[in-house]
């Protein structure tokens, strides 16, 4: 790690630097503890506390007084020093002196400390840094570690390393009954004593920047144990089952969880939160150094973690000793550091050198191999890099390439010239753009939401059904299914599909789609839950039956036609807005108070896009209500199972055989012989009266067959249905006065 004490200037305000008020507070606690009076004693530490834009500006003179006392003497130095970036008479001050420095500048500091994961905080990033780095060389120095850096207790359950770590070799160990990971950097008894005192300082100074790290995407510091290796240290972190990033998606691939669409999924949320923890470290004025596979690190709950920052340095600045400069591995370095002869000056490592890492760490999780895989050498990869070859563009599938946005993402991520390199803002939010959604925003979640009953009326696969109330309202509360049992990856799984459906829905405003009231995450723990207007009359075949069984069907066919054409309105204005429902059955179309068609569940809706270059997992609706090309895709020439806006105009007729019959599609037989039979061109049965079944008329019969049709493309369009079924409307106008007696 390089670090000093000259530092880029930046305009900019950042999270977790201390105020200027903050370190005015700071001096005030020294003098008045020190001084005890504002009198003639304290003079010079009262004039530098007196101004509001300390310590950046210099209000005046400073005087040496013979009555200062030596903490007051050390003060004034160190602001002098702050003031002029000079800092040779402050670190050469002896034992006694340079430690009572160290103390000073650890109290400046502490409102930093106290306020590192307080995010609506502002500080001078500037100023921060120069307190860092001066307190660490005065650490060093002095050998004046501050105490709270260690832990006591901490043992090492292993013999042999588990792993390596760039320099630092990974063992096992406990602290307080919890599984620890002791990072050690690579030791060997025969090892010269100045060797090891100069190991010995560089975990210190790694410790001594990553404690000041606080971010969900950054691996947390635990502390340092001198005790666990003998006397050499080692820093402690969180045991992180899961391993690194690449480790874990070969545990996934092995287990067959982890393959086409779904790795492209998952692959783009863990990049966008390993560009949200580069940012931070990015805003925190700290540039990583090696940023690779190996040195990100997935946490329980499937989270990626930035980690390892013994190469991380402050942009622009000197070592803090004669050490050369050491860069990471030439696979994932930058044109400009391959050409960097000179190793013992500043460091060449910059904001722009770690956006160029990212770009190879996007092709490395792709490809689940190193960069330039295809060069056995790293000399050869040393001249294609200068020579401006980059890796190619990484498949999915076999025939299907990474998506086009992230490609332009990442030729302009490794471009050759520094310059033209996006800053890391950039990437964040490109990256944000291409994973799914896992927030949700705040204007979506109620108050007041209470659930009347502790079991479910209802289940399915991924949720449950629950009676609530909201304002005097009756409501629905559909719950996430999630058991404590389950394999966080299904977890996950099931929690983007939860966050896409609620804003997807949330969205919608029709008057034939089921109103989304918003998100409770009170009343079941820890997991969310959909809050809906309650349906009294329930599903579509639930209101049928009531009807029939209440002798209040008599125009049974006026009534489930104006539901058809209520459907169809709902799918035409979900396809307007290049929304596809994906899971269109009796069982997710309801009816309101007024008898009216609301569609609901949409928790396989998905943008409307070609079948062909999706990103899609294989999860899909019911099987007897789906098209064939989303039973085999392969077999019509699809990449992907997606569903398509073709697909829901195939269900919508299945729909029309379910509410004339009030039976499911192909009754009586197995879903494996259903799917054999729709792939072979077999569909369902015409509805006939003598079934007692409601009788379909022609022209709506042909236009279940028009829906039915193999090639997608030759099926219509939902607005065609919407317009036939107006006309059918027209045709059965002279009956519609009868609708009455259908009420309830």
């Amino acid at each position: 790690m390089v670090l000093s004490l000259q530092i880029s200037h930046s305009s900019t305000h950042y999270a977790n630097f201390p105020t200027r008020k903050m370190f005015t507070r700071s001096f005030n606690s020294l003098r008045k503890r020190n001084n005890g009076s504002d009198g003639e004693g304290g003079g010079s530490i009262r004039e530098q506390t007196s101004h509001s834009d300390w310590p950046v500006r210099l209000s005046g003179r400073t005087s040496r007084r013979s009555s200062e006392t030596p903490e007051q003497k050390v003060t004034r130095m160190i602001r002098a020093s702050l003031e002029t970036d000079i800092y040779t008479e402050v670190l050469d001050l002896g034992e006694q002196e340079g430690r009572l420095a160290s103390r000073i500048v650890h109290e400046m500091l502490q409102p930093a400390t106290d306020q590192a994961s307080n995010q609506s905080k502002r500080f001078d990033v500037e100023t921060r840094n120069k307190l860092l780095v001066l307190s660490w060389k005065l650490d060093l120095k002095h050998d004046s570690i501050p105490e709270d850096l260690f832990l006591h207790g901490v043992v090492c359950k292993d013999n042999e390393s588990r792993s390596s770590w760039g320099i630092s070799d990974i063992f096992r160990g406990e602290h307080r009954e919890n599984k620890v990971a002791l990072k050690r950097l690579r030791y060997h008894t025969k090892l010269p004593e100045a060797k090891k005192k100069e190991l010995k300082q560089a975990c210190y100074e790694e410790s001594l920047l990553w404690r000041t790290l606080v971010h969900k995407h950054i691996l947390p510091f635990l502390g340092v144990s001198t005790t666990a290796f003998g006397q050499t240290p080692c820093i402690v972190l969180p045991w992180m089952k899961n391993g690194d990033i690449l480790h874990f998606m070969d545990v996934l691939k092995v287990q067959g969880k982890f393959e086409g669409p779904e790795l492209a999924i998952t692959v783009n949320q863990w990049l966008y939160e390993i560009a949200q923890g580069i940012e931070y470290l990015h805003d925190e004025g700290i540039v990583h150094g090696d940023l690779r596979g190996i040195n990100v690190l997935i946490d329980p709950d499937l989270v990626a973690c930035v980690s390892n920052f013994d190469l991380a340095v402050i942009p622009g600045t000197l070592p803090l000793d004669d050490t050369p400069i050491q860069l990471g591995p030439i696979r994932w370095r930058s044109p400009e550091l391959l050409e960097c002869e000179d190793l013992l000056g500043a460091s060449p490592l910059t904001f722009a050198s770690d956006i160029y890492s990212f770009a190879c760490i996007v092709v490395e999780l792709y490809t689940g191999q190193f960069p330039y895989a295809e060069l056995t050498l790293d000399t050869q990869v040393f001249f294609k890099i200068l020579e401006g070859y980059r890796p190619s563009r990484p498949h999915i599938s076999e025939n299907t390439d990474m998506r086009e946005d992230l490609w332009a993402l990442v030729t302009q991520c490794w471009a050759q010239q520094s310059s033209d390199r996006p800053p890391i803002s950039d990437v964040v939010k490109a990256m944000e753009s291409m994973c799914p959604k896992t927030h949700l925003p705040e204007t979506l979640f109620l108050e007041g939401v209470k659930c009347l009953e502790s079991e479910s009326i209802a289940s399915g696969a991924f949720a449950d059904i629950y009676i609530g109330e909201y304002e005097g309202m009756k409501v629905a509360l559909k719950r996430l299914k999630l058991y404590k049992k389950t394999e966080e990856w299904k977890k996950l799984r099931a929690k983007r599909s939860f966050f896409s459906e609620s804003l997807i829905w949330s969205e919608l405003k029709h008057k034939n789609i089921l109103p989304f009231l918003g998100v409770d995450a009170t009343n079941f723990s820890h997991n969310l839950c959909m809050v809906l207007p309650w349906m009294e009359h329930g599903s579509i075949r639930d209101c049928i039956s009531e009807l029939r069984s209440s002798n209040r069907f008599h125009n049974g066919v006026i009534r489930v036609t104006t539901w058809l054409s209520e459907i169809a309105d709902g799918l035409a204005y979900l396809h307007s807005r290049q929304y596809v429902h994906g899971d269109l059955r009796g069982a997710n179309i309801l009816i309101d108070e007024d008898l009216t068609v609301r569609l609901a569940d949409f928790g396989l809706a998905v943008v409307a896009q070609p079948t062909t270059g999706s990103y899609r997992s294989s999860s899909n609706g019911a099987i007897r209500w789906l098209a064939p090309e989303l039973l085999d895709p392969s077999l019509f020439g699809y990449e992907t199972s997606r569903p398509t806006a073709p697909g829901d105009v195939y269900a919508y007729a299945c729909v029309c055989m379910e509410v004339h019959t009030c039976i499911d599609p192909f009754p009586g037989l197995t879903d494996y012989a259903v799917v054999k039979r729709i792939v072979e061109g077999k569909r369902p049965d015409r509805p006939s009266a003598d079934k007692n079944e409601l009788p379909i008329s022609d022209a709506l019969w042909d236009l279940c067959r028009r829906c039915w049709m193999e090639k997608p493309e030759d099926r219509p369009l939902a607005q065609t249905l919407v317009d036939e079924l107006k006309f059918e409307m027209e045709r059965l106008g002279g009956g519609m006065k009868n609708l009455e007696s259908c009420t309830i």
